[in-house]
C-alpha cells in the first residue's frame, strides 16, 4: 500500500509554492555571493594562496547550488503544472538537498577567506 501525503490538496500546493520561493531565494543568494566575491580579484586585494583555495572552494560550492536550484526549480513547475504537490518527489528532493548544502559549503569557504585576507594584513 502507498502512502499518502497529509494534508489538503490545497496545503499540499501551497507547500511546493513555498519551496519553490525558498529555491528561487537560494539561487538569488548564491549569484549574488558570486558575484560579490568575484570583484575581489578585480580590486588591488593580495589573497594569499590560502585564501584562494578557500575562495575557489567557495565558488565550487556557490556554482553547485545554484545548478541544484536551477534542476529542483525547473522539477517544481512541472510538478506544479501537472497538479503533482508531493515535496518527497526525488527529482525535488536531491537536487534541493544539494543545493542547500552547497550553499551553506561555499558561504562558509568564502567567508573563510574573506577572513584570511582580513587576517593577513
Amino acid at each position: 500500500m502507498t502512502e499518502r501525503p497529509a494534508g489538503t490538496k490545497e496545503d499540499r500546493r501551497d507547500a511546493l509554492l513555498a519551496a519553490q520561493e525558498f529555491v528561487k531565494y537560494l539561487v538569488a543568494l548564491s549569484t549574488g555571493s558570486l558575484v560579490l566575491t568575484a570583484g575581489l580579484l578585480t580590486k588591488d586585494v593580495d589573497i594569499g594562496s590560502s585564501g584562494k583555495i578557500l575562495l575557489l572552494g567557495g565558488w565550487l560550492g556557490l556554482g553547485i547550488s545554484i545548478v541544484g536550484g536551477i534542476l529542483a526549480y525547473s522539477r517544481t513547475v512541472t510538478m506544479l503544472a501537472n497538479s503533482d504537490y508531493g515535496l518527497t518527489d526525488r527529482f525535488l528532493e536531491w537536487p534541493g538537498r544539494v543545493q542547500q548544502v552547497a550553499f551553506l559549503v561555499g558561504v562558509l569557504l568564502v567567508g573563510g577567506s574573506l577572513a584570511v585576507v582580513l587576517v593577513e594584513k
